[in-house]
């Protein structure tokens, strides 16, 4: 019932004349601007320029590539869109300072597989500290829709105009959760405050806390709680590299993923890549060309529910010294605090971290791990495939943060950050430069129907290399996907490398 509601909404908005649709908060803006030649595309973001209105719409349906003279004094934002798109057939949507423009008289079959998508943008703060909460989760209900807070807590997310009405639910580890409507975020960026919480021990159901024992159960737990049939997921994933504090290298791509039923260890999952964009600093890479393998294809490895690290092995735990450190929370679910480190005397490339586990049913939620201060040492010929010629090159540290979340159906991977820092220096040098390489893999969205695998030659593998993987650049790409806010500092790093990213490649589209 509601899915036919959301569709005669749709259908609803349609049918109304266009002018009808124009809200009185935004009919009295005013454009003034002339050109004798400008494509429509750059007029909108002119106009959103001057007025902070957003314009949404889809490239392939509306009309925004042709060239037109135009001549405002001053007339309102709904009679300039009436003479730029006059004798086309165009409706508006209009939600605060947002309007989405779509191609009227289509079927409702059409505009199920192209909607209209609308932006919209918060940020998210601890209400008690005031600072922002990075890495927070933020889930549209009743969808598979969502995406992830950056480090300084901002997101941006495109729903189906049709979803405004819905809710957004937005949870981080240590903080109750919270929902709200999406229609109040479309008219800018807002702040959305979580409340931090601490845990009484005696909520929690009481079990033995042997952390060995507890890992052995969630491992023994993946195949009841999480994904037992193959999906498709949607992911976003981007890779940035920085040499010595500066920005050398962006990379990002809107994937596709098999993944495999958690319950059947002998599917492996599956990646390719659908489209991406990249820019890179030719000047700080002239000495040596710096190259991280197999982003797309390590990241979907490091999920641990399919793909147990040696810390949840049991052979491996002897190697380890676990520590139970209490309970956290996460929205309303408590959670078991397990750290692990490697034993003192083990020479092996072995990890050091910590995991989450819900009290409830034993299912992971998150981990936060690197290689360990010795297992680092081990890892050199693993992590430094090839050196050039009179340099030294050796990693120094490595993060991964892994998280889960719940599905219709059970859990599944939600997000996957890494981070490598390696330091290279030439053999008659002073000085060393760090490297540092970070990635994030986002899913964004779930589809069950007509799964299969995908061919060889259509996946990403371990020696694959994110950047050249990206060959040609489609404007359109972005179109309905969702993108991890990039971080101010990055805007600033790349900006000096090519003033034409912000206008042919801007970063938040």
């Amino acid at each position: 019932m509601k899915n036919r509601y959301l569709i005669c909404y749709i259908l609803l908005m349609v049918s109304l004349p266009a002018k009808d649709l124009i809200a009185q908060s935004v009919i009295d803006d005013t454009v003034f601007f002339t050109s004798s030649s400008i494509t429509v595309a750059d007029l909108l973001d002119t106009i959103h320029a001057r007025t902070g209105i957003n314009f949404s719409y889809d490239p392939t349906r509306v009309p925004v590539t042709e060239k037109i003279a135009v001549h405002f004094t001053g007339q309102s934002v709904e009679k300039v869109l009436h003479q730029i798109f006059q004798n086309i057939p165009v409706g508006f949507i209009v939600r605060g300072r947002q309007i989405a423009i779509f191609r009227r008289n289509v079927s409702s079959d059409e505009i199920t597989e192209n909607p209209v998508f609308i932006e919209i943008r918060g940020m998210v703060m601890d209400r008690k500290s005031g600072r922002p909460v990075p890495f927070a989760s933020i889930v549209l209900s009743a969808t598979n829709i969502g995406t992830i807070t950056n480090e300084d807590g901002v997101f941006t997310l495109k729903i189906p105009a049709g979803s405004l009405d819905s809710l957004l639910t937005v949870s981080c580890i240590g903080y109750e959760s919270l929902s709200l409507s999406a229609d109040c975020l479309v008219t800018g960026e807002k702040e959305i405050l979580l409340n931090p919480v601490r845990i009484s021990i005696r909520e929690v159901i009481v079990r033995p806390t042997d952390p060995p024992h507890l890992l052995l159960q969630a491992v023994k737990a993946v195949p009841e709680r999480f994904m037992g049939i193959p999906v498709y997921l949607t992911g976003y994933f981007r890779e940035l590299t920085w040499k010595d504090g500066k920005c050398i290298a962006l990379s990002e791509s809107v994937t596709r993923i098999y993944k495999s039923s958690y319950s059947n260890v002998w599917d492996n999952d599956q990646i390719k890549l659908l489209k991406g964009r990249k820019q890179e600093n030719s000047y700080e890479t002239e000495r040596i060309s710096y190259r991280v393998e197999g982003g797309l294809f390590n990241s979907l490895q490091l999920d641990l529910a399919k793909n147990p690290a040696t810390f949840l092995q049991e052979d491996y735990f002897p190697d380890y010294t676990y520590t139970f450190e209490g309970f956290a929370r996460s929205g309303d679910r408590d959670l078991y605090v397990i750290s692990f480190d490697q034993k003192p005397g083990v020479q092996d490339a072995l990890f050091s971290g910590k995991i989450y586990i819900d009290v409830a049913s034993l299912a992971i939620e998150e981990a936060r791990f690197g290689l360990s201060e010795t297992g680092i040492k081990y890892a050199r010929s693993l992590l430094v495939k090839k050196s050039p010629a009179g340099y030294n090159v050796r990693p120094v540290r490595t993060f991964y943060t892994v998280r889960y979340k719940d599905v219709q159906g059970g859990r599944i991977l939600a997000s996957v950050h890494t981070e490598l820092d390696v330091r290279a220096k030439a053999r008659r040098a002073l000085f060393n430069s760090l490297y540092r390489t970070t990635s994030d893999l986002v899913i964004t969205g779930m589809d069950t129907s007509g799964v299969k695998r995908f061919r060889g030659n259509e996946i990403s593998k371990v020696s694959d290399i994110h950047i050249n993987q990206i060959k040609d650049y489609d404007p359109s790409f972005w179109e309905g996907f969702n993108t991890i806010e990039p971080e101010i500092r990055l805007d600033e790093a790349i900006a000096r490398l090519q003033q034409k990213i912000r206008n042919q490649i801007p970063l938040n589209p």
